[in-house]
């Protein structure tokens, strides 16, 4: 089941639970609060959760939807997980029925801003790619940036993304000061005309939730959310304010660029 072609932008109900019976709980949640797709994080969920058989219980529980799929290194409770083992969870998660498969920009071979420069690893990373769409998976390639770069430094990380063969590009930077915000609008805008895949821009630290909640309407192909039941402040927005997020925008005459 394709997941970018549902609708632009496709709003993702981020699970959030570590135990099976938890997400059991948590998919029928997002699933009742209208959700276009489920997010499963392999990384963080508990090690008796990443057996085939829990995974094959997990992804049957989300059959009705498409299925965003992470499983990153830098978080991932396993210890000692190799290139080779994140290759044969990732294809293991396709073989369930992910929709849109998360691959870290730095694969085979770890580097700064999550964006390899190394011949060698890119090359593996393009048959990897290929591989999994020939399974019929679309492509997310991410760089965790985790500092904040200007809006150029943005642009050309997606469009070494888009080259190396994702459908779409995330990027994660940090945005602390006002004026660092708003260089982040800007890249958002520059994504949005000059990036042919979809884009994903999200933003951490002391000013990321304006972006977080407003980034979307600049043509952004995700909108990461949380079920609505979730108390507090929130730099995701719930599912229900992210539908009201993008029924804003199409009111107002602003954002969608694409």
């Amino acid at each position: 089941m394709k997941l970018l072609s549902v609708k632009y932008p496709v709003v993702v109900g981020m699970i959030k639970s570590l135990s099976e019976k938890g997400i059991f709980e948590e998919v029928e949640r997002i699933r009742q609060d209208g959700a276009d797709a489920y997010g499963f994080q392999l990384e963080g969920v508990r090690e008796e959760c990443k057996s085939r058989e829990a995974m094959e219980r997990i992804f049957s529980s989300m059959s009705d939807k498409p299925i965003y799929f992470t499983n990153y290194m830098r978080r991932n409770s396993t210890e000692g997980i190799t290139w080779e083992r994140l290759e044969r969870e990732i294809i293991l998660a396709a073989e369930m029925g992910a929709s849109l498969i998360d691959i870290p920009g730095d694969m085979y071979s770890s580097s700064d801003m999550e964006l390899t420069y190394d011949n060698s690893a890119i090359e593996k990373q393009m048959h990897f790619i290929d591989r999994l769409h020939k399974m019929g998976v679309e492509v997310l390639m991410s760089s965790h940036v985790l500092r904040f770069v200007d809006s150029d430094t943005v642009l050309s990380i997606a469009l070494e993304h888009e080259r190396r063969g994702a459908d779409v590009s995330k990027i994660v930077i940090n945005t602390d000061t006002r004026d660092e915000l708003g260089d982040a609008f800007i890249a958002s805008v520059k994504l949005s005309k000059m990036v042919e895949v979809g884009t994903l821009l999200l933003c951490n630290g002391e000013e990321a939730r304006t972006h977080r909640y407003l980034g979307p309407l600049f043509g952004s192909a995700l909108l990461l959310a949380t079920e609505n039941g979730i108390s507090g402040r929130q730099d995701q927005p719930t599912i229900k304010e992210a539908f009201e997020i993008l029924k804003y925008g199409k009111l107002s005459g602003g954002g969608f660029f694409r």
